[in-house]
Parts: C-alpha cells; sequence; structure tokens
C-alpha cells in the first residue's frame, strides 16, 4: 500500500499522549449495537479487520479532540537566535501583572526550558514534564494536581527571536474513538491489488446505496509501540 509512514518526529507526541490519557481512551472494540450515523459527512475510521476489493468490515469512528494537558510551544519560521519568554496563570486571565518567565534562549535545552517555568510560573518539578523534541520545539504535560484538569494554555509573554519566525503555544490535539462502529466498504480501487490492513485509518465518504466507501487511507506504523513498556 503506497503513501507515507508517521513522520518520527511525531512519535514522542503519540507516546506523551498515550502515557497522559492511558485509562481514558476509549476502545476501539465493537459496542453492542451498529447503526449507521445519522448525518451522511466523511468520516475517519479505523478498521476492525482486512478489507479487500468490493468487501465491508467494521470500523470504529474517530473524531478529533485537542487536550491542554499537554501543551506545545514552538516556532513558526526560521530562527537564528535570539529570546522570548512565556507567562501563564492556573486559573487562566493572563494580564500585564501576570509573572512570566525569564527570557528563554531560543535553543534552550530541556532543563533549561523547564527550570524557566518552574522558577519563575506557579510550577514545580512535580506539576509539569518537559520534553524538548527539537530545536524550537518543546513538549509540556501537566501532571500531580494539574492531571486530567482543563489547564489554561501558556502564552507567549515577549518574542525576541532573530529571523522571520514567531512562537506560538498550542493544545496537543490528537484523533479519539467516539465508541461508534459502522460499516465500510471497498469499491474504488483503493485495496487493490492487495487488503487494506486491519488497523488502517481511512478517510470515508457516504455514497448513495453503498453506504459508507473508503476514499483515501493514511498509513501508519505501529512498530514504535515495541519499544516501549
Amino acid at each position: 500500500m503506497a503513501g507515507v509512514t508517521i513522520d518520527e518526529r511525531d512519535i514522542p507526541i503519540l507516546r506523551e499522549i498515550i502515557s497522559t490519557h492511558k485509562g481514558r481512551i476509549r476502545s476501539s472494540q465493537p459496542g453492542p449495537a451498529k447503526r449507521q450515523p445519522k448525518h451522511q459527512a466523511a468520516i475517519r475510521v479505523i478498521l476492525h479487520d482486512d478489507l479487500a476489493m468490493f468487501e465491508a468490515v467494521d470500523a470504529s469512528i474517530t473524531q478529533l479532540v485537542s487536550t491542554t494537558e499537554i501543551q506545545r510551544v514552538r516556532f513558526r519560521g526560521t530562527v537564528t537566535g535570539g529570546t522570548f519568554s512565556l507567562t501563564w496563570e492556573p486559573e487562566g486571565n493572563v494580564s500585564d501583572d501576570s509573572p512570566q518567565t525569564a527570557d528563554i534562549a531560543y535553543d534552550a535545552t530541556q532543563t533549561e526550558f523547564r527550570d524557566a517555568l518552574t522558577q519563575q510560573l506557579d510550577l514545580t518539578e512535580n506539576d509539569i514534564r518537559v520534553k524538548k523534541l527539537s530545536d524550537g520545539f518543546w513538549l509540556i504535560t501537566f501532571l500531580g494536581r494539574y492531571a486530567g484538569k482543563n489547564i489554561p494554555l501558556i502564552e507567549v509573554a515577549s518574542d525576541d527571536l532573530d529571523g522571520n519566525v514567531n512562537a506560538v503555544a498550542t493544545a496537543q490535539t490528537y484523533w479519539e474513538d467516539t465508541g461508534r462502529v459502522v460499516s465500510v466498504r471497498e469499491i474504488l480501487g483503493v485495496a487493490d491489488p492487495t487488503p487494506l490492513t486491519r488497523g488502517a485509518v481511512c478517510l470515508c465518504h457516504w455514497v448513495n446505496t453503498a453506504g459508507y466507501c473508503v476514499g483515501s487511507v493514511e498509513c501508519r506504523d505501529f512498530r514504535w509501540y515495541e519499544s516501549e513498556e
């Protein structure tokens, strides 16, 4: 099956999502009853079994959700130097009087970035875990007293970066199982010459008289699970 395997840079993010939401991400197993959704919008699904041409299998419908328990601070553009600072309030409502970090170097290490947060903001080393994914890209996971809560976003307080770039802080988004199962069919030749593999992620469109049919497929590589735990 042609396509592009998962970007290695996303693997730490996926691991962090699984670690943070373990036990809260719903199962992809079929529920007690199946029925077609009332709407006929395109859906993103995960196949329960291999799907061959002109066949149909059960699939779990997914939805895109975001979590502020995991936040990303990264640069947009090309940075050559400079610093930036961050601000955060446990209850939200950041103002000019809110605490902010000291200047953080554009290439700060994981430890330097974490220390900047814990030394100036209302956070301790037990409240957050920081991973540096690459220069200009840090992942912040809220733990301890903030675990399982809707966390206000960290915000960029100042930006003195060199280059055509700016720093941004965003909530992490990921796909979650809705618990709903539908039957999907392959009639467009996506599974030709080889069947789509169980676990494949597909975008399906409604076709009159045929139901939901696979229109395109994301390639996935699950091998990185094997190296964890």
